[in-house]
């Protein structure tokens, strides 16, 4: 080799090794392979969305969990809606639309901005659908595993502990079960707080135009914290930006004036991009707010039951066994996604890092140290809050009567994990104590698994209970030892990974939402359907959701934010079952009978039925031209035009004879 090509290739070298950018190039190469090749963990091939018995149409790896419906009914779909249509997803003209839960806009140019990952799939028709899907699908927590190392470095911790603490997060239970959501709400937000300290790094050293792109890319991302599941987002992203901009006053390398100044400008272009995009999505949010359900809900603080808010590391075990009705029944956890949580034992191993660091947060390091302590701070409030009881008037506290103690359970070891990760590599540990924390986190993962596995799984293999304790005690001894070294960060992900692999699905595609017979012939209709009014409807979910992923509005299917009170009044006139139709984060569903009229009733959470004679139901809603009926239906309003296979049922559709 040549001189000058021996010194590239050192330059290259030095380069990739600098602040381990190999990782964020490896981090490209396997996130491009996937969204190029449509890999999601998606449970969209969930069984009966198969079109064909048996099939297995699309899954690379595992089985996907029927539990996971407000993702592969609703979120989705709801996507595929918005590639469908080029514009807003085809959802109930009985509910509003949910561009803030989703995160897309509802035609405003702040919401199309702000929410730019739902604007994307307005690409479909250029780039392909499976691509976009897979696009959307990822990018969340490929911004997280990017942003996170930086993040710490610029907050002045160690690059390699961010990619620790990334790689934990995104292998957490709550992560896996929860369809990603806490990593959609984290991947933005830590962007977000990366760009703006970027920004305010160029303003220090004079660079005012160089700035100008990073703290408007900041405000954007920023801007759309308050959105998806809000009770997450206050709890994990908040903090993220108290913490940075904590960084930035406390920065002595700029003035005063240049710290506020920019602060303050980022600060208000995000207040006006955010302000900008709740308009664009205002009725949805009015209508969630005057929900019975979530909107009326006020919860007072409850103890999680130990077994389950320590019990991450045996949840692999959990995946593969029934939980026990009674136990479910005492603790209100009634399935594995209601069980899964984040690393909740990060607070045991806080809690002893803090004994020996003490000192440095209180006193010459208090500037460093300062945003690290705020963090532990909110979640030891939240930690408070998901395992204290704090009396009935706990439920009249504002904005903590609307976070059930679960929820934040089930999200609040993230922080702790945030915690625990930018403290290490500051700290040397004495054997001694490297030895007290294996074992103390390792006995408290033992007793919780074994708790687990005593009341509420009792399938669950011994062999698996004391694989959680020592596998938590190896992992705590592994992170304050080497915290450092490639190896270990590879094998504690390792080992983290190794509890969520049976809690999902890896696939390929969009499955039957396109190329089965219901969705060309629903496809085919949609134009058309949409561009004159008209309605549909079915007693099947899969067939609900089949409409909302090609286009067609379905007086069935979700309702996410919450009901067009108007529309819902042409079904129930005197306003008797307000209490039923009046929720968000719904699901509506049709049931057919021969008895004239139309009831509405609902199971007291999320699922609303409306129980009708057809031809009743046409009556009150003349917009109503087709049903898609999993059972025949022998009515003199109806005319049946096709039948449309689906697995081991045939789907039947109907046209009222007086419609159009």
């Amino acid at each position: 080799m040549s001189s000058a090509g021996t010194a590239r290739t050192t330059r290259v070298l030095h380069w990739l090794r600098t602040n381990d950018r190999w990782a964020h190039v490896l981090l490209v190469l396997v996130f491009a392979t996937l969204i190029l090749t449509g890999t999601t963990t998606a449970n969209i091939t969930q069984d009966y969305l198969q079109h064909a018995v048996g099939g297995r149409d699309g899954i690379l790896f595992g089985t996907p969990q029927e539990i996971r419906w407000d993702e592969y009914l609703s979120g989705s779909p709801l996507y595929l809606s918005i590639m469908a249509t080029h514009g807003l997803p085809s959802l109930s003209p009985l509910a509003e639309q949910a561009g803030l839960a989703m995160r897309y806009s509802e035609g405003g140019i702040f919401g199309s901005i702000v929410f730019f990952d739902g604007t994307l799939l307005r690409l479909a028709g250029v780039v392909p659908e499976q691509i976009l899907f897979s696009l959307h699908w990822w990018l969340p927590t490929l911004l997280l595993l990017w942003s996170m190392p930086i993040w710490f470095r610029q907050l002045g911790f160690s690059s390699r502990s961010g990619w620790l603490a990334a790689l934990l997060i995104t292998a957490s239970p709550s992560v896996a079960w929860w369809s990603q959501q806490p990593v959609n709400i984290l991947g933005f937000a830590v962007a977000g707080c990366a760009l703006l300290l970027a920004g305010f790094r160029r303003v220090a050293d004079g660079r005012f135009l160089s700035a100008v792109p990073f703290g408007v890319f900041a405000a954007i991302l920023l801007a759309s914290m308050p959105s998806a599941y809000l009770i997450w987002a206050l709890i994990l992203g908040l903090p993220l930006l108290v913490m940075s901009a904590v960084r930035i006053l406390l920065d002595q390398d700029a003035s005063p004036r240049r710290r506020w100044a920019y602060l303050l400008t980022v600060g208000a272009g995000t207040l006006a991009l955010a302000l900008g995009a709740l308009a664009d999505v205002r009725a949805g949010l009015t209508a969630m707010s005057g929900t019975v359900y979530p909107g009326d809900r006020r919860a007072a603080a409850s103890p999680t039951p130990f077994e389950a808010l320590f019990g991450a590391p045996a949840s692999h075990a959990a995946t593969n066994a029934a939980i026990a009705k009674p136990w479910a029944d005492v603790a209100a956890i009634g399935n594995h996604s209601e069980l899964a949580m984040s690393w909740t034992i990060s607070f045991v191993v806080l809690a002893l890092i803090l004994v020996r660091i003490w000192p440095q947060l209180t006193r010459t390091a208090w500037r460093k140290w300062l945003p690290v302590s705020l963090l532990i701070a909110w979640g030891a409030i939240w930690l408070a809050w998901a395992t204290l009881s704090f009396g009935d008037f706990s439920a009249h506290l504002p904005v903590f009567s609307q976070v059930p103690s679960l929820r934040a359970a089930q999200v609040v070891g993230i922080l702790g994990v945030l915690a625990v990760c930018l403290m290490v590599a500051e700290i040397r540990f004495p054997q001694r104590q490297l030895m007290l924390t294996a074992v103390v986190s390792g006995t408290v993962s033992l007793y919780a698994a074994s708790l687990l596995q005593r009341f509420a799984v009792p399938d669950m293999s011994t062999l698996w209970v004391w694989a959680a304790g020592v596998g938590t005690a190896a992992v705590a001894y592994i992170v304050l030892r080497w915290s450092q070294r490639v190896w270990a960060i590879a094998v504690v992900a390792l080992l983290a990974f190794v509890q969520v692999a049976g809690a999902g699905v890896i696939s390929v595609g969009v499955g039957a939402y396109r190329g089965s017979a219901p969705a060309d012939y629903i496809a085919a209709a949609a134009p058309g359907v949409r561009a004159d009014g008209q309605v549909w409807a079915s007693d099947f979910r899969a067939m609900d959701a089949m409409m909302l992923a090609n286009g067609v509005p379905s007086l069935t299917g979700q309702q996410l934010s919450g009901p067009v009170r108007s529309e819902w009044l042409r079904l129930d006139p005197s306003g008797k079952a307000e209490e039923a139709w009046n929720r968000g984060g719904s699901r509506i569903r049709a049931t057919w009978r021969t008895e004239p009229g139309i009831d509405i009733t609902s199971n007291g959470y999320n699922v609303v039925t409306i129980d009708a004679n057809p031809c009743s139901l046409h009556e009150a809603y003349p917009e109503l031209t087709t049903l898609l009926s999993k059972q025949q239906l022998d009515l003199p309003c109806l005319e049946e035009i096709e039948t449309l296979p689906w697995k081991d049922v045939t789907v039947h559709v109907y046209e009222f004879r007086n419609a159009g």
